[in-house]
């Protein structure tokens, strides 16, 4: 081999071995990120879920509760109920069964061979191997709660095929009763491999442009010589930059659809609010005294939809966090005294020209994230925030007065606590640390910001 060429191949080969280790990480990167946002879809997903299960089971209860709250007992009331649920359906598959807490099944839509039974040593089991039927009466007089297992849907009677479903129980004490009533997961299997497919596509289209870059570099440089072989390096250099662009906004993009999955919850309300609607015809033609209440509760729902929409839009970003983040806390605090009728305290004892804007919209989402919490699983009645600087630290504290939690099972736990690994990572980014501590009637969330990173 002339000396020349060997000059060539010594140029040729590192742009090639480059190539093939950024495809090689490109790849790794991927399918990490395909896993992340697969167990966020996960548990957006099961949320949606379960709230839309507990709307569908208030709403079935409501239907019921002049009966029920009759504090009759006879069969003849107790038929009048299971009528009443047996006939209520929402969506595709959506239906309602009842059971005993000794385990007989008192009435199922849609098995009713099963009537009658006693289910309880039946083998059926929930996903995590316990026996379904001990395990939903135990859950039942508890007060209720989700199981998950899989089950045939009943629009798929021709082809008969086990999904996975979300279960909700809800008990009726005074009759000894389980009311049941779930939703199939197949659209979680079908938004994950949606979400996989696209990611998939954007590698092999990335691997494909890398290796058309390197097969073109090669051609250029073993034609053209060491001088054309710099100038399609930096070619090169040009197009992996856009490469990385591309995959940045491929990122963006997705994480934009994910916060559209927010917005399910506004399809919720919606559906809940139909059967409202569905249920003051009922009772009108009922002639049911209950009809107006229904109604009223019908528009007051429209009504809070139509607010969540609006502040869902208000929570993306605040304007007035361009350029006071004290001012965009305190109106963050407001509007959640006002929505949920905790109290709420504040102090800032901050100058706002020592806060960088990425370090403002940390805190502003570090403390928007908090307070979701705290709506959604403290029982609190009052709460209080403080905002400071320190030395060199900018010091975000939210304390509440709730029923608290274990902190250590929630970061053990692969379901829980994504909020709180949100918070970390946002701080990280800033060399930024988050401190937890919570007890019995106190929990505390401080964020530690340097203003320089560490």
């Amino acid at each position: 081999m002339q000396f020349k060429h060997k000059i060539m191949v010594l140029a040729v080969l590192p742009l090639i071995a480059v190539t093939i280790a950024m495809g090689w990480m490109m790849n790794i990167q991927a399918e990490r990120l395909v896993k992340v946002q697969a167990g966020i879809i996960k548990e957006r997903i099961l949320a949606s879920h379960q709230e839309e299960l507990r709307s569908h089971m208030s709403i079935a209860v409501s239907s019921i509760s002049h009966l029920y709250n009759s504090n009759r007992n006879d069969m003849e009331t107790q038929n009048q109920v299971k009528t009443i649920l047996r006939n209520i359906r929402y969506g595709r598959d959506g239906y309602f069964w009842i059971y005993d807490f000794k385990g007989n099944c008192l009435m199922h839509p849609y098995h009713p061979e099963n009537v009658g039974t006693n289910r309880l040593n039946a083998p059926d089991r929930l996903l995590d191997g316990r026996l379904k039927y001990p395990t939903m009466v135990e859950v039942a007089r508890q007060g209720g709660g989700f199981l998950e297992y899989n089950w045939e849907k009943p629009s798929q009677k021709n082809k008969p095929k086990s999904i996975q479903k979300l279960v909700y129980y809800f008990p009726l004490h005074r009759w000894g009763w389980i009311i049941g009533t779930g939703v199939y997961h197949d659209d979680l299997e079908k938004e994950t491999n949606r979400m996989r497919n696209e990611v998939t596509a954007n590698i092999h289209s990335t691997l494909q442009g890398l290796a058309l870059i390197a097969i073109v570099s090669a051609i250029i440089v073993f034609s053209g010589g060491i001088v054309l072989t710099i100038n399609e390096r930096q070619l090169a250099n040009g197009k992996l930059k856009e490469l990385a662009q591309r995959l940045v906004m491929t990122q963006e993009e997705e994480r934009a659809r994910v916060s559209r999955e927010l917005h399910d919850g506004i399809s919720n309300s919606l559906v809940s609010t139909q059967y409202q609607f569905e249920l003051v015809g009922y009772q009108l033609k009922e002639n049911l005294n209950d009809a107006q209440l229904t109604l009223r509760k019908g528009l007051k729902s429209l009504n809070d939809t139509i607010t969540e929409v609006r502040h869902l839009s208000h929570v993306l970003r605040p304007i007035i966090l361009d350029n006071d983040l004290p001012g965009a806390l305190q109106q963050l605090v407001n509007e959640f005294s006002e929505r949920t009728g905790i109290r709420m305290t504040m102090r800032a004892d901050i100058s706002l020209e020592i806060v960088p804007e990425t370090a403002t919209v940390t805190l502003f989402r570090i403390a928007q994230e908090a307070l979701t919490n705290i709506e959604r699983h403290a029982y609190a009645q009052s709460v209080s925030i403080c905002l400071e600087q320190i030395s060199n630290e900018i010091r975000l504290s939210i304390v509440d007065d709730g029923c608290g939690f274990d902190v250590q099972a929630v970061r053990r736990s692969s379901r829980k606590g994504i909020g709180l690994c949100n918070m970390r990572e946002r701080l990280a980014h800033h060399g930024g640390d988050l401190m937890l501590s919570s007890v019995l009637g106190r929990t505390e969330l401080l964020a530690i910001m340097p203003l320089a990173k560490r």
